[in-house]
Order: structure tokens, then sequence, then C-alpha cells
């Protein structure tokens, strides 16, 4: 289950060891434990380009989620047309942007942990990648929030 790391804020709070075995017990709960993610840590300067490009709004969001569709290889049983996959790519769900700066402003807010913070978006981001979309309507958005809950209690609420 590797963890493609992409840290792009030098000196983030963050355990990037503890982050993908923390990650990993998440897709192992999940059943996929053999899957792969990308995971980029960012600011909202590039978070905010993400949102613009690839979602038409221009402002800074906390996570935005990249499944990866190149997957007939990734698809056991599913025959479609076009090139399969290397081996190193099958199981690769895709990508999850988070803002650092973001989730800091959010959870001093809140009054809550930054580190909690972040993994809830981390696996809000994760579920986006399996499918799952609290955007199209309340009955997705509630069975998305109890499996971020279930989820979440794998998670030790630190960032280090």
């Amino acid at each position: 289950m590797p963890v493609f790391l992409d840290d792009r804020l030098e000196g983030a709070p963050v355990n990037a060891l503890k982050l993908k075995r923390r990650l990993g017990k998440v897709l192992k709960a999940l059943g996929r434990g053999d899957s792969s993610v990308g995971v980029m840590l960012a600011g909202d300067k590039e978070l905010r380009e993400l949102n613009r490009e690839f979602r038409g709004k221009d402002a800074p969001t906390n996570v935005l989620a990249f499944p990866f569709e190149g997957g007939a290889a990734d698809r056991p049983g599913e025959q479609l047309p076009g090139p399969r996959l290397p081996t190193s790519m099958r199981g690769y769900l895709g990508d999850v942007a988070l803002s650092l700066e973001t989730v800091a402003r959010q959870a001093e807010e809140a009054g809550s942990d930054a580190g909690e913070l972040l993994y809830f978006y981390l696996i809000h981001g994760v579920l986006h990648l399996l499918g799952h979309d609290h955007e199209l309507g309340e009955a997705e958005a509630e069975a998305q929030d109890r499996e971020t809950e279930r989820l979440m209690s794998l998670i030790p609420s630190t960032l280090k």
C-alpha cells in the first residue's frame, strides 16, 4: 500500500511516516489495503489554483480529490478498451490535495485539533476517490459522514 506524498510546504508540521501508516490503516479498513494513493500537502495558493481549474471555483479549499480513471487493470473482471495499465499503476485510486493553511485556519475557528481535521479531510478525500459524493444529496452525505467517523476512530488525533 504505497502512499505517494508530495509535501509542497517547507517545514510542514506533518510526520510523513505516520501519515502513510495511518492512511494505510484507513485503506485496509476500506478493503483496499493493496491500493495506493497520492497525497499532496500544499497551501491555499496551490489549492485555489486547482479549485479554479478543475471546479471553476476561484477560492482556496481544504481538500480536493482526483480519482484515477485509467483503470481497466484496476477493475478485475472488467474488460475496457485501451491499453492496460503497468503493474505499478494497478490499484492506484488517485490523488488527494490538502491545504494545510485552510485546515489550520478552520481548526482554529472551530476550536478543534488541526491534526484531527487534517485526517478528517484526508479520509473525506479518499472516500471521494472511492465514489462517495456528499453533493449528490442528503442520504449520500450522511453515509459519507458515518463512514468518515468510523475511519477516524482508527487514527490518533495529532499532527506530530
